[in-house]
This record gives structure tokens, sequence and C-alpha cells, in this order.
């Protein structure tokens, strides 16, 4: 799907945005590294669909977006509590990731 819409919408017009439910997918970082590094340049185990494609896509964590989002929504869907679930720190070394492979 991810292919389809970057090719017909352009890479440049499209973002991933992922959430995380728990500390334990961040504090694999490996698990979101990977994640990120399909939508960016393709499937790294070389296994899936996207094997050799690059898609170019950014990716972000939903937690980027907090201040975007309305509280009440935030709070409907319990986001608050997943935040601190996850951490801070785990939270932060993550999205440095993120920002480091999309070039920020």
């Amino acid at each position: 799907m991810a292919k389809l819409a970057a090719e017909q919408h352009g890479a440049e017009n499209i973002i991933v945005v992922v959430g995380f439910t728990s500390a334990f997918t961040l504090s694999e970082g490996r698990i979101g590294h990977i994640i990120v590094e399909t939508f960016l340049n393709g499937d790294p185990a070389e296994a899936g669909p996207l094997a050799g494609v690059t898609l170019g896509i950014k990716t972000y964590s939903i937690f980027e977006f907090e201040n975007e989002i309305p509280t009440e929504i935030w709070k409907e869907c319990s986001m608050h509590r997943k935040k601190r679930e996850i951490g801070a720190e785990n939270l932060e070394k993550f999205i440095a990731v993120l920002k480091k492979l999309r070039g920020e």
C-alpha cells in the first residue's frame, strides 16, 4: 500500500505516522529502526515485497504531533498514559533516531 501511495502521490507528499504501545517496542530500538528504514529505503531484511524498493517516505512518531492533536482526543486515545509507560528517555531516543533518518 505504501508503495502504491508513493507511486500515485509522490513520496514527498506522504508521511508515515507510527505509534508504539509499549516501552518494550521502543527500547528494542531496532524494531523502530526497521520500520523507518523500510519506508525510506525498502525492506532491510531483503525478504519482503519492499526488498530493494526505495520509497523515500518520511516517518514520524505520533508523539511528535502531540501539540497538534486536540487534548480531548489525545486523552481519549490514552496517549498520555502510553507516553508515561514508554518513558521520556526511550521516547526521546526513538524520536532522535527518526529525525536522523529523516535528515533533520
